[in-house]
Formats: structure tokens, sequence, C-alpha cells
């Protein structure tokens, strides 16, 4: 027959899905762990991991396509619904690559800072990566975050062995900043952005491998702990927060939450002092970080101590679940409003005195008082990063405002600005390749409406989820459902990294990894809006 297709509708629509899902996994496996020579090229790698994996993936989809004719693939495009995060996705890809075209420095735009490999070339194969998993309708399952909790364990374990010398992997050129298999320490952190939450999650509320996630959520505190990167905490600070939020009228979840910050802060009031003995004979890492103060206080022993009691007492009781009463709801929106106020608290202050030094007009000049509380320098230098930034900004055209100098070329814009490189010489020996700060970073090199879809799409996820939730809650009772976790999960995921890139940058390991988040929202409760 003329039509006569060579596999089964459902074989090639099930192997459609399975090589998006094996590229998933793959991605999550490979990207944290791969390493050819030592931290010599690692970056480098993992770029190139990043490029050949997501073409093999592309490959097998057209070959699978050319061997079903494209007939179960134009059925698959048809049924394609769009949603507001595919929109802005779509948008930051035209807005990339008309910052590219326009960009001062286009083979740097296109290629990205040597080192860092952020440029056009990589966001373009991943925005394809995200349009294979959107039309192959990929989810998440448990054995994808089962994958995911066990290779983060295997980072933690490496890189807590690296802090004390003892080390597990080959690696002949070392460096204190450099550790475990990601690298930079500031790197690490942006993996642990996406899959912290995960663990704690899962520990706290998921129903599925709950005694891995609490070995590996163990694991992760200390690692945390010794790390040496203060930026770790928003993680877990903002990981906490979501999980507490969402563990309100779960009394079995809330124990497990307790437990957890109870043997964090016992763990640090025991590590920080091993650290501080040991700091010139075992401990490779300097102790000028906030978990080596904050161990110090005795009060961290009582508190650590009632926490982890109370929490055995609460998970070990009857595990009542009343998440969705209206009692419940008012405490969650009590607590949401009152962390709300205080986070403008800490904010305003941070960003009147990061417009008062990059000489632009701030909060006092507008309104005439002063709302700065704050004296100094805050995380290692990054407000002298991010002044740099709004430096540049401060001196841009019309064209450059709406659409950047290109992506990834922070610091060849950088170095044309005297005025915010004789700042930055004062503080750093080397020139910045970015503000430690997603917005102004995304500013600098994709402009306003570059940071609009950026953050359009992370917030068309966010909403999705919501809604998605919201729909679930409506029509049943029960709300630890698989679909239901993995909503939440997601939801948590996506804020946390959002928050966390106020302070930190995208890498080629963690931004992959969000995107790939992004589309697994995307797809979830995408056959129940369409009913």
């Amino acid at each position: 027959m003329k039509n006569k297709q060579i596999l089964s509708c459902n074989t090639v629509q099930s192997l459609y899905k399975k090589i998006t899902q094996i590229y998933v996994a793959t991605m999550f496996i490979l990207l944290p762990l791969i390493m050819t020579k030592g931290y010599e090229n690692i970056t480098e790698t993992k770029y190139v991991t990043v490029i050949v994996t997501t073409g093999i993936m592309f490959v097998g989809l057209i070959v699978t396509a050319l061997l079903d004719r494209f007939g179960i693939f134009d059925s698959m495009i048809s049924a394609y619904k769009i949603c507001l995060t595919d929109v802005f996705v779509a948008l930051w890809e035209v807005t990339l690559t008309a910052s590219m075209i326009t960009s001062p420095s286009f083979s740097m735009a296109f290629h990205g800072e040597n080192g860092w490999y952020m440029g056009w070339l990589l966001y373009s194969v991943l925005f394809l990566a995200y349009v294979c998993m959107r039309i192959c309708h990929v989810k998440p399952t448990v054995s994808l975050w089962n994958i995911m909790t066990v290779v983060s364990g295997v980072v933690c374990i490496i890189g807590i062995a690296d802090r004390f010398g003892i080390y597990l992997l080959p690696i002949s050129v070392r460096e204190m900043e450099f550790i475990s298999t990601i690298g930079n320490i500031n790197w690490i952190c942006g993996y642990f952005a996406v899959v912290l939450p995960i663990i704690i999650y899962r520990w706290v509320l998921g129903d599925d491998s709950r005694v891995m996630s609490g070995i590996v959520a163990g694991v992760a505190c200390v690692y945390s702990i010794v790390q040496g990167s203060d930026s770790m905490l928003v993680i877990w600070l903002v990981a906490s927060v979501g999980c507490l939020i969402s563990a309100i009228g779960h009394r079995g979840a809330l124990g497990r939450l307790c437990c957890l910050i109870g043997f964090w802060l016992l763990a640090d009031f025991a590590l920080s002092r091993v650290m501080t003995m040991t700091r010139y004979t075992a401990y490779t890492y300097h102790i000028n970080h906030l978990c080596v103060a904050f161990g110090q206080m005795y009060s961290v022993l009582a508190l650590g101590t009632l926490l982890l009691a109370g929490g055995i007492l609460l998970a070990l009781g009857k595990d009542v679940r009343k998440q969705n009463t209206i009692s419940a709801r008012i405490i969650k929106w009590s607590v949401f409003c009152v962390l709300a106020i205080f986070a403008l608290y800490v904010a305003a202050p941070i960003i009147e005195d990061l417009l008062q030094r990059a000489g632009i007009i701030g909060i006092r000049q507008m309104t005439g008082m002063s709302v700065s509380w704050m004296n100094g320098d805050i995380g290692n230098g990054r407000t002298t990063t991010m002044v740099a930034g709004l430096m540049i900004l401060k001196d841009c055209d019309v064209m450059h405002m709406l659409l950047g100098y290109g992506p990834d070329c922070f610091a060849v814009r950088l170095s044309q600005v005297p005025d915010a490189v004789a700042y930055v010489s004062g503080h750093f020996d080397t020139l910045l390749t970015n503000a430690h700060c997603t917005p102004i970073t995304q500013l600098v090199n994709t402009g306003v409406l570059g940071t609009v879809s950026y953050y359009g799409m992370m917030i068309a996820g966010v909403a999705r989820c919501v809604r998605i939730r919201r729909l679930h809650n409506a029509e049943s009772d029960v709300t630890q459902t698989n679909e239901m976790g993995n909503i939440q999960l997601l939801l948590l995921v996506i804020i946390c990294y959002a928050i966390y890139g106020l302070i930190a940058f995208d890498t080629v390991v963690n931004y992959p990894l969000i995107i790939m988040i992004l589309a697994m929202a995307a797809n979830e409760g995408v056959y129940e809006q369409d009913k």
C-alpha cells in the first residue's frame, strides 16, 4: 500500500518519547559528572556534551520520523498546544538571535566567552531540545528523579572528600576554588539550585524513594556546610521555605522538614569546629564563610537539638494531612506575606546601595528618605560586580538597551567602559564575565527584550504549575499523587532557580537543566486542560 508504514503507530509514538526521555536522563547524568582532563578543560567538555547529546537526540527523532514517513510526527505536531511558556521561550530565542546579529562582537556572541560558552549556539541548541521535549510530551518520572538524586549524592560525596584532602578522582592540577566533578564553586551552587529543591522536597513531601532521598539530603547537608560558598545557604533557605509552605497541614511532612533542618544545624555546629581545628592539616578551604561563623554559636546546638527531637515526634505520630483546609490556607498566605515583607526589607537597601555606587538615581533621591542599613560589600564582592553591570547600562544607547551587546559579551563591553574598568580593577585582578546577578547580566547581554523574555518564561512556568495545581485541588482531596507531586516539585525548582539567579549566573551546567525543567512543567496538565 502507498501509505503503508514500516512501524506501527504505537511503536513510533513510544519511540519518540523514549528517545527524548533517554536524552533528559543522559543530560542529568553526564552534565554534572563528565570530565576528560580534570579541571583543565571542564567547561569545554560539558559544553560539547550538551551540543553532541542534543544532536544525537535530534538525529534519532529524524530517523524515526523518516521510518514513519512523518505520519505520527505530523499528528503529534497537529496535537501540539502552545502555552504561554512556549511563547516566551520562542521570544527568548528570537531576541538572542537579534542580539547576536546586532552585537559589536559577533563571533563572541555566537560561541560565547572562552571558558564559559554561553553564546547563541548553546542557547539555540537548547531551544531545539525544549521544542522536541514539548512535541514528544516528556514528563518527569520517578526514575528520572531517582537518577538526579543519586547523581547529586555522588557529586556531594566527592566534594566532601575534596574539602578534607581525600581525592577520589585522579586529577593532577587542583585549585582551592574547584571542587567535585563540576569545577568552580559557584558553578556547583548553580547545579544545586536545580537539584537541591528536588532532594529536599522528595524527602519532606514525596511518597516515592523517601529513604534514598533522606540519605542524599543528609549528605547534601554536610556538603553544603563544608563546600565554602555562602550562596548555597540561599538555595537551602528558598527550598526549605518552599517545602514549609507546602507542608503546612501535613504533620508527617513538617516532622521530616524539622528533622532535616535540625540535622543541618547540629552538623554545622560540629563541622564548623572540625574545619576550624583542621584548617592547616585536613580542611583544604578557608574558614571565612557563613557556615563556620554560624556554627560557632551554642544557640545553634540548642535549636538543632530542639528541631530534631520535635521533628522525630511529629514524624512518628499520626500522619495527619489537612493541607487544603481554610485554616491551613490562611497560615500559608500569612507565612508568604511575612516572607515577602522581609524580602522587601532586605532588598531595598541593597538596591539603594547599588544605584548610588553606580551613579544612578536611587530610592533616597526619589522619595527623600533613606532605606539603607547596609555598609560595605556583600556576597564576596557581588556588590562590585553588580555595580559594574549597572555602570555599563548607564551608558547604553537605545538599540543596545533593547537588545544588549550580545550573548556572553559582558566582558567585552565592560572593557570598553573606563569607569567600570577602574571600579572593578580596585576589587578584582581579572575582568568580569558577568555581574553575578542574572537580571543585570541579561540586561547587558540581551537588553530589556531579552531580560523580559528570560524571566517571562520563568514566570509563565510558575503560573502554569500554580494553575494546574489548583485544578487538581478542585478535582480531588488527595494532593500527594505522583502527578500532583511532580507539579509542586517543578514549581519549587523554577522558583528556587529564579531567586538564586539574583546572586548568580547561568552556566553550561545549570541552564540546560532548567530549560528541561521548564519543558516538563509546560507538559504537565496539558491533557487535562484540553479536554
